[in-house]
């Protein structure tokens, strides 16, 4: 299968770490639990929007950014499926995320980062519109970045206080189509993928059921 998966507060903690270079410059205590919405500048002090805007290609925050590929690292040693790491970045702060997913995915697998280099030299897209990617799995905390019209795609949504309110109202909705695939621990990937996996093939399994 082909897989789709986000980088930012998907793999990473850039959130967090926006967060705490805001919360020193205005003297705030924002954390991840505050912000309910996606538009972040909704919870910050007004006079810091532009500061904030600065802030996602700061280098500095970027030196605050943790890392977390184990579930990656463990889809790609299986060596079933091709995974892709799909961002709507902005031009100018791509190197970031390039220079560090390469360097923090080798450490995850064991590679040199020469040879994690040459991975995600062919693995990385950047494109706006991720309806754009033909998957069939989606991995995202976004919920415009699912492919919910396409019924041959599986979604799977990585639960933030930003999105768990609207996923769980989608699921409540739309009974007859395929829902949204909730994942609270990125650790679980691995299994779900594997249900998914098995429910192609007309499958069940105890933990995740049909999730269809």
């Amino acid at each position: 299968m082909v897989i789709s998966c986000d980088i930012d507060c998907v793999l990473n903690t850039l959130i967090e770490a926006v967060l705490k270079q805001y919360n020193i410059l205005s003297g705030d205590n924002l954390t991840e639990n505050d912000i309910t919405d996606y538009d972040v500048s909704k919870f910050i002090k007004p006079q810091y929007k532009e500061d904030l805007r600065m802030l996602w290609g700061d280098p500095l925050t970027w030196k605050y950014v943790d890392w977390d590929l184990k579930f990656v690292a463990e889809i790609i040693k299986k060596g079933l499926d091709d995974i892709y790491f799909t961002t709507a970045t902005y031009p100018e702060h791509i190197r970031f995320k390039y220079n560090l997913l390469y360097r923090e995915l080798a450490k995850a697998i064991g590679w040199t980062e020469d040879e994690a280099k040459v991975f995600v030299n062919g693995h990385l897209i950047m494109m706006q519109d991720k309806h754009l990617m033909r998957a069939d799995v989606v991995i995202d905390d976004c919920m415009d970045a699912l492919q919910l019209t396409n019924d041959n795609v599986y979604n799977i949504l990585v639960a933030k206080p930003w999105n768990i309110k609207l996923a769980h109202k989608y699921n409540a909705l739309y009974l007859t189509n395929k829902r949204i695939i909730i994942c609270d621990d990125t650790g679980d990937i691995p299994e779900i993928i594997e249900t998914i996996r098995n429910n192609k093939k007309g499958l069940w399994t105890k933990k995740w059921g049909n999730i269809t």
